[in-house]
């Protein structure tokens, strides 16, 4: 048999092998672990299938198999996927596949580039509404189950400059009680102009469904206004003969935290801490809020899962671990870290992450911003604040793991560390004076305006020390520098040992930045635009 023969074969043999997998996944019960056994199975025979599964999209007529094939490649992860459902979608080759079918395949699609879904969309239907509502079912078909397609469209609602506040009433129209989970979402968020809206539409739909979502919303939201939002939807209901007082709410009972699991990271330099809150469900499984947050600025991200394997759950505190120290805690001073990071959205009306409103439900009843402040003996306080010996001490934070992320990276750091390079690159006549001078002016023109809020974190780092048994005498370290730095201390901030060896590592770590091709300059406009 010649090369050219065994080519032939092998192209024969991948070719029936793609579709004895897809006609399997067509005839066979609609499971995850199924299309899951079938991906893996597609996903072994490499790219050369690619071809194959997009001639079996090209013919198969059935809405059903067509969706069942879609799942698949959502779970293959493989970009030579993506851009066959490109191909697909695009190329005029393909114009006889149906629109409901390509709405699928774009869905799909938007599991991969969420960039390029807006694009393909108005290429294929032009923009329209009443077209984007079919991408919307598929996805209300599928709520919950796969998360990602309801966060996305969560944030397609709720992301900044939207422009879906007329396609809400269009939902509750098209979809009545199947869409009250979406709804329920939207009304208790806080973009005031979609939760108004969805309220006003919860309050047209005569559904237990939405009576019990309106009275849970009443019962756990914060917001002034979504509660007299829900108010006025539930007489809405009852004015149109519908005996509201008969459903109980919620629909769900409050969460069960005796079970519960809070790992929680020391604040760093910037701000940031991270949580991770865990609640055991049914079997092995654990619904999961994952969260970085800010002191100053709230809540910044969000990630997580309803339905995590415990060995899964533990995967992710190690590597999370790996980078950072990520310490198990008190679920107690995790929500109350939480709820001061809501404070802070709240007082600086900072949108939340549209993927929040949709995990927040795992702590219901447990939810309301509130400043947190660290608390500490007096008496103590004072004689800390005394020990000079302590203070002394207090580069020594800096070495421990703790403090591992405690660096001051904006882009005026940056100026510094290229006058620091250009000092240990050229004579050492006068070196240690020159670098003397410089990180006293680091201190005074960087740190000194940052005083106030480096003091406060520092009372973060002591309480968070406290709390996880990190260790008394670093405790004692941390409470000695932050009470030295308060306004009316005496204390020159040049002369407090933590602070200069704060700017010397902040310098180095920039200095190693630029070395490795990243300067925080070269995006200041940016940065500045955001500020704004």
């Amino acid at each position: 048999m010649t090369p050219f023969q065994e080519a032939e074969m092998d192209i024969f043999s991948l070719k029936r092998e793609t579709n004895d997998i897809l006609s399997s996944v067509k005839k066979g019960p609609f499971s995850l672990a199924i299309i899951e056994k079938s991906a893996k199975k597609l996903a072994d025979l490499g790219d050369g299938a690619v071809p194959f599964v997009l001639k079996y999209l090209e013919k198969e007529k059935d809405p059903a198999a067509i969706k069942k094939v879609a799942y698949l490649i959502e779970l293959l992860n493989d970009h030579a996927y993506a851009a066959m459902l490109h191909t697909l979608l695009v190329s005029s080759k393909y114009q006889s596949i149906s629109r409901k079918v390509k709405v699928e395949l774009l869905a799909t699609l938007k599991s991969y580039d969420e960039s390029s879904f807006q694009e393909y969309f108005s290429h294929l239907f032009g923009g329209s509404d009443k077209t984007y509502l079919l991408w919307i079912k598929r996805v209300l078909e599928d709520f919950d189950s796969r998360e990602y397609r309801t966060i996305s469209l969560l944030e397609e609602f709720l992301g900044h400059g939207n422009k879906k506040i007329s396609l809400i009433k269009e939902i509750r129209l098209l979809f009545k009680e199947k869409a009250v989970p979406f709804l329920a979402i939207l009304a208790d968020s806080d973009n005031q102009e979609v939760s108004s809206e969805a309220l006003r539409e919860l309050g047209t739909i005569r559904h237990e469904k939405a009576i019990k979502s309106l009275k849970s919303i009443l019962n756990s939201s914060w917001q002034k206004e979504v509660i007299l939002g829900a108010e006025k939807a539930l007489r809405r209901l009852s004015f149109s003969g519908i005996d509201v007082n008969n459903v109980s709410p919620p629909l769900t009972p409050l969460p069960d935290l005796s079970q519960s699991r809070a790992f929680i990271s020391p604040i760093d330099g910037m701000g940031n801490i991270n949580l991770c809150i865990a609640v055991k469900s049914k079997g092995k499984r654990m619904e999961t809020l994952c969260l970085v947050i800010n002191d100053e600025v709230g809540i910044l991200d969000v990630y997580g899962s309803k339905k995590m394997k415990e060995i899964d759950f533990q995967t992710m505190v190690e590597e999370i671990s790996e980078e950072t120290v990520f310490i198990e805690g008190e679920i107690d001073y995790a929500i109350a870290l939480l709820n001061h990071a809501l404070y802070q959205n709240n007082s600086r009306a900072i949108y939340l992450p549209p993927e929040f409103h949709y995990r927040k439900a795992l702590l219901t009843g447990h939810l309301n911003p509130e400043a947190f402040l660290p608390q500490f003996q007096l008496s103590q306080l004072k004689k800390i604040k005394k020990n000079k010996i302590l203070l002394g001490r207090s580069a020594e934070l800096l070495d421990s793991d703790d403090f591992s992320h405690w660096v001051i990276t904006i882009p005026r750091s940056f100026d510094y560390a290229e006058k620091m390079n250009a000092l240990q690159q050229g004579s050492n006549k006068l070196f240690e004076m020159k670098e003397k001078r410089l990180i006293d002016d680091f201190c005074q023109e960087i740190i000194s305006p940052m005083k106030a809020v480096l003091r406060s974190r520092l009372f973060l780092m002591a309480d968070f020390l406290m709390k996880t048994n990190r260790g008394e005498e670093l405790t004692l370290l941390t409470l000695a520098t932050a009470l030295n730095m308060g306004e009316r201390s005496k204390i020159n901030i040049t002369t407090i040992p933590f602070l200069r060896k704060l700017a010397q590592e902040s310098i180095a770590h920039c200095i190693e930045a630029i070395e490795e091709g990243f300067d925080l300059r070269d995006f200041s406009e940016e940065l500045d635009d955001l500020d704004e």
